[in-house]
């Protein structure tokens, strides 16, 4: 279906695939925010806009909570010399939620997330990035309808689903097409129709799992297998059917979403994809680590010391920790060790009373990356787990020292 594509999941990937994708423009940028404060791709879009991109953002000025920092959005960006607009349409009613991204009219994604320091790296969220003109040219069909205020004719047979148009009628077709099991992932699954049409296939002996977050805990019908997702806030907006195709983007299943807000999605059918996604899913529906899959669509099988769990070890070239206070801040994990604590001689040093003096040490070496707690008095914390002795990290992992600062581990 697509010349390349690539699946991006958070936590874990962050903003790399979006940053870089700036900085490969030449010359146009098309963009849509409900929400963003990442100062990191907001300085990418800054730089690009320097050396000669076209810009132009659409921000909603709908988003609850948000009204005050789209207003200072909108500010900057044109000070920066960014086109901006606000939807005409949008508003409480139908707010304009989409979230996708062009870049010289031949490479598009389309996500689940915005670009918030939250749904970087603290939600399950999902990206596509994809190489190709004909989708990137229908998505700038429909960003230049918003853009200018004109009427937008869908095309029913391109990949894509655009709400308020054809995406109800696109989603029914997948669901009512499922022969062996439907996944869904989505924290605001209420559409009566859709919820109908799922029992329905679950007492025709499909099985239907759904993850949500605990607020939807008992509000399903008992035929829909429900789980919570623990250990991230669920933001993904993912279906998938019988494993082998998905739908993903900005649009839950429910009402507002299907018939009223503009929302956009895309239908996947790429294997080396769907393979990722049924691995998260699966990892989440079962409270366990993910194992850690190359994002392009074509995946490389490494073979690993037994001692070393896949996962652990990074094809990167390196690795950063990144500060959830300061996202700006970036702490290189080189080749070798690297000690943490609150000595001034430690190579990454936290000033917090906390903090134990040497606190503890990160190991990375042939593409191993590990952490050991120096027996400090107030721990080390993998995940919101205390570790003892050593435990192998992978992208992703969230790492905490005492109750101070706390940083991801990501690849670059």
């Amino acid at each position: 279906m697509h010349q390349k594509i690539s699946l991006i999941v958070q936590p874990g990937d962050s903003f790399f695939p979006i940053v870089r994708a700036i900085d490969r423009a030449d010359r146009a940028i098309n963009l849509t925010v409900f929400r963003m404060d990442d100062p990191i791709i907001q300085r990418a879009l800054i730089e690009a806009r320097q050396r000669g991109v076209r810009i132009r953002v659409l921000i909603s000025s709908s988003a609850r909570g948000w009204r005050e920092q789209n207003h200072k959005l909108v500010k900057e960006a044109s000070e920066a010399g960014i086109a901006t607009r606000s939807p005409a349409g949008d508003s409480k009613r139908a707010r304009y939620h989409y979230k996708m991204m062009t870049v010289d009219d031949k490479e598009a994604f389309v996500f689940t997330f915005n670009p918030t320091s939250e749904n970087l790296h603290y939600a399950r969220d999902f990206g596509i990035e994809v190489f190709s003109p004909a989708i990137a040219g229908e998505i700038n069909r429909l960003f230049d309808a918003d853009w200018h205020d004109r009427p937008f004719a869908a095309d029913h047979e391109s990949p894509l689903l655009v709400s308020p148009f054809n995406s109800r009628q696109k989603i029914t077709d997948l669901l009512a097409g499922a022969t062996s099991s439907i996944q869904i992932a989505d924290a605001k699954l209420q559409d009566p129709a859709i919820v109908t049409l799922l029992v329905s296939k679950a007492r025709s002996g499909i099985p239907v799992r759904v993850l949500g977050d605990e607020q939807q805990r008992g509000k399903l019908p008992t035929e829909i297998a429900f789980r919570a997702v623990a250990r991230y806030r669920l933001h993904a907006k993912c279906t998938i059917i019988d494993g082998a195709t998905a739908v993903i983007g900005s649009m839950n299943l429910r009402t507002v979403s299907l018939d009223r807000r503009r929302e956009l999605s895309i239908t996947v059918d790429d294997a080396a994809i769907l393979q990722q996604l049924n691995a998260v899913f699966e990892s989440d529906w079962e409270r366990r680590a993910a194992p850690r899959a190359d994002n392009v669509a074509t995946q490389v099988l490494r073979a690993f010391p037994p001692a070393c769990p896949e996962s652990a070890r990074s094809p990167a070239p390196g690795l950063v920790l990144i500060s959830r206070n300061n996202a700006l801040l970036r702490r290189a994990i080189g080749d070798g060790m690297t000690t943490i604590g609150r000595a001034e001689e430690n190579d990454v040093v936290i000033s917090d009373p906390l903090v134990s003096r040497y606190h503890a040490r990160i190991v990375f070496e042939v593409g191993i990356c590990t952490l050991t707690d120096l027996d400090s008095g107030n721990g080390s914390f993998v995940n919101g787990e205390r570790i003892t002795g050593e435990k192998w990290l992978r992208p992703g992992d969230v790492l905490r020292f005492a109750e101070s600062e706390e940083f991801r581990l990501l690849e670059v």
